[in-house]
């Protein structure tokens, strides 16, 4: 009688050992997907600090200036590098579209650098005509190669691993002005680059007679001094421009503040423009009557002010 072999049963067990097997394969797959770098590559981050000069320059006019990809990534580079977090590097450029930017941040984390990719849109935050904060919306979110859902991304991103400045609530990350070297009054993205309005001479001291006017008045006897300075440089500042620059500032302080009730703010402006004025006998003997004019106007406005706020 010839033996013949029964055919195993594919058993319980079987089906187990092959479940485990697909899940281990599963698992080594979304973790080699998900330990990808590769997303940051192709951004790049400027070696020298020339954005902060050019920054520093556009807030003695308050002109736009332009940022480019590689300028924007030094700035925030520089802040990460002197905050304790477990964030290494965020990477950011425009994505052509206005408004919005792709985005590449790398966390280090159980002995691994782990990136986290997507694009999104990056908006100014204003209050009082000054920038407070950046806020950007991620969308399309990926770790390493692997889809991620903003929920889970958000649930993870804890506030003690992330840099000072930045923080994140609501769905969104929200970037301190404070990152930037300068006043900002306004923000935005282009399909190339990023642009910002620092805050001129005039703007900032507006913002600063704001402060002194919301002040006490034990803290207006504290802060005048610095004030009145400040007040006098710009009006002697606007009058080296000329008749026209002068008038644009007396103009914009008259507009803005003609109702103050503290006549010590326009006596003092007067008494340092009056020194001022004879500082720049020669200026204004080079270009003619037109300069005490305006300083005539000015203090006549000024005293006007002053009556008027009694």
């Amino acid at each position: 009688m010839s033996g013949t072999k029964k055919k195993r049963r594919f058993g319980l067990l079987d089906g187990i050992l092959c479940a485990v097997l697909l899940l281990t394969a599963a698992a080594a797959g979304c973790y080699f997907l998900a330990a990808d770098r590769s997303a940051a590559e192709g951004y790049s981050v400027e070696e020298n600090d020339h954005a902060v000069t050019l920054l520093a320059k556009a807030a003695l006019t308050g002109e736009e200036t332009e940022l480019s990809a590689a300028q924007m990534n030094r700035l925030l580079q520089k802040k990460i590098d002197t905050s304790a977090s477990c964030v290494q590097q965020i990477l950011v450029r425009p994505s052509g579209t206005e408004n919005e930017i792709e985005f590449c941040i790398t966390v280090r984390a159980k002995e691994h650098d782990w990136v986290v990719s997507g694009r999104g849109t990056l908006l100014a935050e204003t209050e009082n005509n000054t920038v407070k904060a950046f806020v950007f919306s991620p969308e399309k979110l990926r770790l390493g190669r692997l889809p991620v859902p903003r929920s889970l991304f958000f649930s993870l991103l804890q506030q003690d691993i992330l840099p000072d400045g930045i923080t994140a609530a609501d769905g969104k990350l929200f970037f301190s002005a404070s990152l930037v070297p300068a006043s900002l009054a306004s923000f935005r993205v282009t399909g190339t680059a990023f642009v910002f309005r620092p805050k001129g001479p005039v703007d900032q001291l507006m913002d600063k007679i704001d402060d002194f006017v919301r002040q006490s008045p034990e803290e207006q006897s504290q802060s005048w001094q610095e004030l009145r300075q400040e007040l006098a440089e710009q009006a002697e500042q606007a009058l080296a421009e000329g008749k026209d620059a002068f008038d644009a500032f007396r103009q914009k302080l008259q507009g803005q503040y003609s109702s103050l009730d503290t006549e010590q703010i326009f006596s003092e402006v007067e008494s340092g423009l009056q020194s001022a004025a004879g500082a720049m006998e020669d200026f204004v003997q080079q270009n003619g009557d037109k300069i005490s004019d305006a300083v005539q106007d000015l203090l006549d406005a000024l005293q006007s002010g002053a009556s008027s706020g009694d």
